[in-house]
Formats: structure tokens, C-alpha cells, sequence
């Protein structure tokens, strides 16, 4: 995922940081012709103290250690990840790569593609506060509070003399112009609780069911 290669940028410039540090020392700060080397120092330190706390929010890990053995959780964490991933890119390929069994749910899947391949919406954003998880033999179901964030624009438009401004019928006889367009964007919140089941395949976990009702209970058969 694109986390672990901007942590390996972090540590590159980190490390980079480090041999400046070392060079500007050996050679002596009062020197003026170690200015360029100074300000490339100070800018690198910015950058690092942006964008290192900004990294550690995005990658924050979501189940609790503990809910499932560990193996597990990374990788259960790293499918809900992508899940997020996927609505915030806006991209329903991507979704169907973690969520394959997506595109037989004709109407959800229906819902979703045109959700978000709507382009009156942008600034797609997205985010899941696990509440409970249950695991059976080969499955585990993540109840969830999830809550979505975007931006819709409305558009209208009105021909002038035309029956949307409410003109006579002399007007409406007269040539129309252009029709004047206007766009009103509106922040839209939508928020729910869902219940998240993944499945194992491989070396990885995929997503097989999204709902609002909590998954039945595993049966066992009683030995004989």
C-alpha cells in the first residue's frame, strides 16, 4: 500500500537530514558559503515535522489489538483500508478488488457504481469506527459506525422568455437565448452502522457482505 512506501520515503529523508546535519558540523556554521546548506537543512526539518504526524493519522491501524490474533488483525485492518481507500479514490475497480463478490449484488452494486462514478460529487471522504467484532471458523464480521463525506454541486438552468422564468407567451414567441447555468455546491454528511464480513482468501482477507444486520451466529454440530 502506498503507506509503507511513504514511510520508506520518510526514512530516506530522514536519514538524508541526518547526513546534512553531520556535513554542516564538520565543516563549521560560521562559514558563509554553508547558507544553501543551512536553508536546505531548515526546509528539510518543515517538511519532516508536517508530514510525518500527517502520515501516522492517515495509517492509523483501526480493530483494537486483541479482538483477533494478531496476523489476522493486520490483515483485516489492511482490507477495511482498502475498502476506504477505494471510496476516497472514487474507484469502483478498486472496490471489486477488495470486495470481488460485489458486481452479483445487482442492486447494491448498482447503488455504488453510480455513486461513484457521479461527477456532481467530489472531495470523497470516508471513515470507520470499528464497535464489535465476531469471528467464526472462517469468517469475521466488523460492526462498524461509518460515516461518508462530499460535496455535491447542483446544477440549473432557466431559458430566458422561456415557461422556468415564467414568461408570457409573446416572450416565449420571441428567439430564446443561451440558457444561464448555475452551479450551488452543498456539503453532504451520511452516516450508519454496518455490519463488515471478510473472508480469508489466501494470503489475504476480502470483503464478501456489507449490511445493517448483525451476521447469524456460527452452529456447531453436537458430538456423538
Amino acid at each position: 500500500m502506498r503507506f509503507r512506501t511513504f514511510w520508506v520515503d520518510v526514512g530516506q529523508a530522514w536519514r538524508g537530514l541526518s547526513c546534512l546535519r553531520a556535513e554542516t558540523l564538520d565543516i563549521g556554521l560560521g562559514q558563509d558559503h554553508n547558507l544553501p546548506m543551512m536553508k536546505s537543512l531548515a526546509l528539510a526539518a518543515v517538511v519532516l515535522s508536517l508530514v510525518v504526524p500527517l502520515t501516522l493519522a492517515q495509517d492509523a491501524p483501526l480493530l483494537a489489538k486483541g479482538s483477533v490474533n494478531e496476523a489476522d488483525r493486520l490483515q483485516i485492518d489492511e482490507t477495511l483500508q482498502r475498502y476506504l481507500s477505494a471510496y476516497q479514490r472514487r474507484s469502483i475497480q478498486s472496490l471489486l478488488d477488495v470486495w470481488p463478490g460485489l458486481d452479483k449484488q445487482k442492486k447494491e452494486y448498482g447503488k455504488i457504481k453510480h455513486h461513484l462514478g457521479d461527477a456532481t460529487l467530489t472531495d470523497e471522504q470516508m471513515t470507520l469506527t470499528p464497535q464489535e467484532v465476531v469471528k467464526s471458523a472462517d469468517e469475521v464480521s466488523v460492526r462498524v459506525q461509518r460515516t461518508e463525506k462530499f460535496v455535491k454541486t447542483d446544477n440549473s438552468s432557466a431559458l430566458i422568455g422561456g415557461d422556468l422564468l415564467g414568461g408570457s407567451p409573446q416572450s416565449q414567441a420571441a428567439p430564446i437565448n443561451n440558457p444561464v447555468v448555475s452551479s450551488k455546491k452543498r456539503d453532504v454528511k451520511k452516516a450508519d452502522e454496518v455490519w463488515i464480513t471478510m473472508r480469508r482468501n489466501g494470503a489475504q482477507w476480502i470483503i464478501v457482505s456489507i449490511g445493517d444486520q448483525k451476521p447469524p451466529a456460527p452452529t456447531t454440530t453436537p458430538k456423538v
